[in-house]
């Protein structure tokens, strides 16, 4: 698992209900045993705020919605970020974290 990753996210709670997650924790997070990542589910229609970053098919990933993602339900890629779409959301993250 890699920085910038789309990955698919399943909660046993509601199986039926196909996630989309971009990663964004470290790599060395990501190649540790730890079982939380950090990542944000991506959504499929745009709030409009200047924290939400295009990712392509019409989805967004707000920064708002940073999150802990359980490695367990974390499945297989779907894709992954170009770089200038990553850069955008770093920024955005850093604008809500006021980093």
């Amino acid at each position: 698992m890699r920085r910038g990753e789309l990955r698919a996210y399943v909660r046993p709670s509601t199986p039926d209900h196909r996630r989309t997650v971009v990663l964004l924790s470290s790599d060395g997070i990501n190649d540790s045993p730890r079982p939380w990542l950090l990542g944000i589910e991506l959504r499929d229609t745009d709030p409009g705020d200047i924290l939400a970053v295009p990712v392509g098919d019409g989805r967004v990933a707000y920064a708002g919605d940073l999150t802990r993602l359980y490695r367990a339900w974390v499945g297989e890629r779907v894709g992954a970020l170009d770089r200038t779409r990553l850069s955008r959301l770093d920024g955005a993250l850093r604008a809500a974290l006021d980093l």
